[in-house]
């Protein structure tokens, strides 16, 4: 059921990880293709706001919300990982680069950890920590003003 929580919470996230990305960006390494990487983030911010945050609001006060928000935070953060590592890895396969289907799966799964070390920057991990924390304040205060 759509609620003021849950589109304000969409809204917050889709700027906070849209954020990240646009700071995530310049530790890739030189000549990486971006394309439209921050916008496909702000989308996933969107979705997860509104249904990993919007679905946990009103269960508890300004501290549960800023763990929601954290736990909103990383789970955009880790779905976007999944999601680049499998595109980056089907153009690698087109190019011939997995011999067998097995090499593809776990070429994924190195591209994974490979993506979530070049993240683990001061200003990614601080745009996701403060931006999930002010997230969740925002989507628990439009819940307990507008319920």
């Amino acid at each position: 059921m759509p609620t003021a929580a849950k589109l304000i919470a969409a809204l917050a996230f889709g700027v906070v990880v849209y954020l990240a990305a646009l700071a995530f960006v310049p530790g890739l390494p030189e000549g990486t293709p971006i394309g439209r990487f921050p916008q496909v983030a702000g989308a996933m911010g969107l979705f997860c706001g509104w249904a990993v945050m919007g679905a946990a609001v009103g269960r508890g006060g300004y501290g549960t919300a800023v763990l929601n928000g954290w736990r909103t935070s990383l789970t955009a953060a880790l779905a976007l990982d999944v999601l680049f590592s499998v595109s980056q890895m089907v153009e690698l396969s087109t190019r011939g680069r997995y011999d067998n289907p097995m090499r593809a799966i776990l070429g994924t799964f190195e591209l994974a950890v490979d993506y979530l070390v070049m993240a683990m920057t001061w200003p990614v991990l601080g745009i996701l920590l403060a931006g999930g924390a002010i997230g969740g304040i925002l989507a628990e205060m439009a819940h307990r003003r507008w319920r």
